[in-house]
């Protein structure tokens, strides 16, 4: 069963989002989308993506891991992982400063994802990017960096290798570039990550039991330095 790394389109963004909120569930998309994820709330994560791609192109780098032996007709097609990297370039303070607001300002505009309820699951979505931001912000201020922002995997899909070819991409580009890589991740991705020459630097400042769920639901900054080329 042969898997392939393929650049994943942003017209392709619904299946992203449907494999991530599997791959997530339980867990952090039981806190950010208790009652599921809509079509429409999908369509917002794109129309989302599509505006930070404007104002930042080619920063981000979406990828899908599929699997040729799987018939394409399945609800994820031939899918079975998908992986987002981004890599930022040198910014100033001011820059880093103005990116924030940027944010806040298409909020404003465009409103909060509709799957994301007013409450808990709001609250808890403003204080993960502050925490990410913050230990960012620590790790790495505002020099150039590779950011895993995301590896999702099916469950039953798992420990196949899927994660390992992104991984392979995002720390040849960090090598290429010379540049460090840095990522958050689940203690139980740990392992993987460590295979790749990432090292936990702390652990996410974060308890979704602060949000009503019932577990912490745990997650390790991990940074990772250039190999010589």
């Amino acid at each position: 069963m042969p898997l392939q790394l393929l650049p994943l389109a942003l017209s392709e963004f619904d299946i992203y989002a449907r494999v991530g909120d599997v791959a997530f569930r339980p867990g952090i998309c039981s806190v950010l989308y208790a009652n599921g994820m809509t079509e429409e709330g999908i369509q917002h994560a794109a129309a989302k993506a599509q505006r930070y791609e404007q104002k930042h192109p080619g920063r981000m780098h979406f990828f899908k891991i599929i699997d040729t032996d799987l018939s394409p007709d399945g609800p994820f097609g031939q899918v079975i992982a998908v992986a987002q990297w981004k890599v930022f370039a040198q910014r100033t303070d001011e820059e880093i400063k103005q990116e924030e607001e940027e944010e806040s300002q298409d909020e404003e505009q465009y409103g909060t994802n509709p799957d994301i309820a007013p409450g808990n699951m709001l609250n808890f979505l403003h204080e993960l990017h502050r925490v990410l931001d913050a230990c960012r912000l620590k790790y790495l201020g505002n020099k150039p960096y590779v950011l895993l922002h995301a590896l999702c995997t099916l469950p039953e899909h798992e420990r196949r290798g899927a994660g390992s070819l992104a991984l392979e991409w995002g720390a040849a580009k960090a090598d290429e570039l010379g540049l460090p890589a840095y990522l958050e991740g689940s203690p139980k991705g740990v392992p993987l990550y460590n295979k790749f020459g990432f090292e936990v630097v702390e652990s996410l400042p974060l308890d979704a039991r602060d949000f009503g769920y019932h577990e912490a639901l745990t997650h390790m900054c991990m940074l990772r330095q250039p190999k010589e080329q």
